[in-house]
């Protein structure tokens, strides 16, 4: 194996997507979750087979209870080998064969409680568990019966004389018990797979948007816009990423192009700023947007200071010699989402403009900043300068280069 698809290797191995943990569910709950409604089937198939009895009818009792044995075999299949579609398989269709017994040997539709509609709630629960393929296949299997059985109903029904409360009570437990037994659970099912999902949905928007954005979003649809008085942007470039990714595999390019941003990632969240977007191998964050907070320029200095002491350790892991440019301006922005597809939190204005401008104008490991930067952050850090650079749209600057802390370094989330 070569040595760059050992790296690639590498790379997958220690890939971890952010903000999606939320999406990996409790395993061992699951499992007892799936125990509890793979008991369902036995349980109501031996109600009915005492109910049988109960009213005189031995051997359907017996026939049901032989169905009731099916399903605790798919029970047992499930608890000794996890098998969760093979075991609902088995339980599910187990149903089949005791209904149609009901249904001919209580002599028909009225008598039997309707015991071949026993099959729709088995459907419903096929859809949920198995699929829509193995539902139909079931729904087709009780039709086909109903259509095979129907002209016989006159026929079945003359040969039966159970007492009207025979009548009542087959009716009755076929209401109660099917809906409590596997018309709720099947709702249960359902209701915790629409939660699931939307908590799957909201982690993915998550990694899209600020939570505060997400929740204007969801109140309804509207222009989402705001103008923010005070905040500090960071850009940060990789120096020769693009000439490099010449000599690489597009597989490989990607691999560590995700290693150095989700990198940037947790250090943008660890000191509390904002992701806004990566643009190519350019990174761009904020602090102070969409939550406003006073010390935005002192944390943005310790994440672009923390961002440029991480490349050394990620050199080390990728095997690469990468160096990073970072800019910084503090000022007012405008914020808000753009689009209805593919959408996105982004940041207009002068202030968002001169950051970039100074990213771009910097030197290779170092951090570029602004005057109001300087100004901002001169009590916990040491700049140096003035140097007066004529940026692109913006003329002759003044622009100072954050050397470190005064003291000490401030901590992340400060």
């Amino acid at each position: 194996m070569s040595t760059r698809r050992r790296r690639i290797g590498a790379l997958r191995a220690g890939y971890r997507p952010s903000g999606l943990s939320g999406l990996v569910d409790d395993r061992e709950k699951q499992a007892r979750s799936t125990l509890a409604y793979a008991v369902v089937p036995p349980v109501f198939l031996a109600v009915v087979a005492v109910l049988d009895v109960a009213l005189g009818e031995p051997v359907l009792g017996g026939v049901v209870l032989a169905a009731a044995g099916v399903a605790t075999a798919g029970l047992v299949l499930f608890k000794r080998t996890g098998a969760q579609r093979r075991s609902a398989t088995l339980q599910l269709w187990s149903v089949l064969p005791a209904a149609v017994a009901t249904h001919v040997m209580l002599g028909g539709w009225l008598w039997s409680g309707g015991a071949l509609l026993w099959g729709s709630v088995a459907t419903i629960t096929a859809v949920l568990v198995l699929g829509r393929r193995e539902a139909a296949l079931m729904a087709g299997a009780y039709l086909a019966v109903a259509v095979v059985l129907t002209p016989w109903e006159s026929s079945l029904r003359s040969w039966r004389d159970q007492p009207p409360l025979a009548l009542s009570v087959m009716v009755v437990a076929g209401v109660l018990v099917l809906g409590v037994t596997l018309v709720a659970p099947g709702v249960a099912v359902l209701a915790a797979r629409l939660e699931r999902e939307h908590r799957r949905s909201q982690a993915l928007l998550s990694n899209v948007l600020p939570a505060s954005i997400i929740q204007r979003l969801s109140q309804g649809p509207a222009v989402v816009a705001t103008r923010h008085d005070d905040c500090t942007i960071l850009f940060a470039d990789l120096v020769g990423f693009t000439a490099h990714t010449h000599q690489m595999d597009p597989e490989a390019v990607v691999a560590e192009l995700n290693t150095i941003m989700s990198v940037f990632d947790d250090l943008v969240g660890a000191h509390g700023a904002e992701k806004i977007k990566t643009i190519g191998d350019g990174y761009m964050a904020a602090v102070g947007v969409p939550e406003p907070r006073d010390d935005h320029a002192i944390s943005g200095c310790a994440l672009a200071l923390d961002i440029l002491h991480a490349m050394p350790r990620v050199n080390r892991q990728l095997g690469t010699d990468y160096r990073i440019r970072i800019g910084m301006n503090r000022g007012e922005v405008v914020a808000g989402v753009i689009g209805t597809r593919r959408f996105a939190f982004d940041l207009w204005g002068d202030t968002v403009n001169l950051a970039s401008r100074l990213e771009s104008s910097g030197s290779p490991g170092t951090v570029t900043t602004s005057a109001a930067v300087k100004t901002a952050a001169s009590e916990h850090f040491r700049f140096a300068g003035p140097d007066v650079k004529d940026l692109k749209g913006q003329g002759p600057t003044a622009v100072y280069r954050l050397v470190g802390p005064r003291t000490r370094r401030v901590p992340a989330g400060r």
